[in-house]
């Protein structure tokens, strides 16, 4: 599970979750630019999407 959040000073937190094998871990970038969030995000969808494969 994803979320990212847009703050009105256009900052963004990213929130992380993933559950599988009963691991939790929750990263949360504040007052990071939205284009740097977006580049997070997708680099993190990818490496969640190599672990699986």
């Amino acid at each position: 599970m994803v979320n990212v959040a847009v703050e009105r000073d256009n900052s963004a937190k990213i929130l992380v979750k993933k559950t599988k094998n009963r691991v939790v871990f929750a990263k949360i970038f504040d007052k990071t630019s939205f284009a740097l969030a977006i580049l997070v995000l997708y680099t993190i969808d990818i490496t969640i999407k190599k672990k699986k494969s």
